[in-house]
């Protein structure tokens, strides 16, 4: 399969195609995030689906701390060292037009993509 391009199969058989997006989201974006991004990353290698990480607040242009470069070098993540801290945008917030790209891909799964904006679970600062 490449990446990007061809069917993705759901757990039910139902067919979309990628790549899909998962947004970490941490305060500083140089420890939890970070970590969570190259987690994710590795365990989902070969799968339609990008992974990105940033910080509410986030400490622009730091790298990793080093205990989680340790963690991470730890749990096979190969990429922790050149991690570059960013700061989450209003646009990665709302969604923009993921999720309606999501939704037309697979609309019986519509009940399942959550914008952030729209999760009871989040709330706005």
């Amino acid at each position: 399969m490449t990446v990007g391009q061809a069917p993705w199969p759901f757990a039910d058989g139902q067919q979309v195609a990628g790549p899909f997006t998962i947004l970490t989201v941490c305060t500083g974006n140089i420890c939890r995030s970070p970590l969570s991004e190259g987690l994710l990353r590795m365990v989902l290698a070969g799968l339609p689906v990008v992974v990105h990480s940033a910080g509410a607040s986030a400490m622009v242009g730091h790298s990793m701390t080093e205990p989680n470069r340790v963690i991470a070098a730890g749990l096979g993540v190969t990429d922790a060292d050149v991690h570059v801290a960013r700061q989450l945008t209003l646009e990665q917030l709302r969604g923009g037009r993921s999720r309606a790209r999501t939704v037309s891909r697979a609309p019986s799964r519509g009940g399942r993509v959550v914008a952030a904006g729209e999760s009871p679970h989040v709330h706005a600062a």
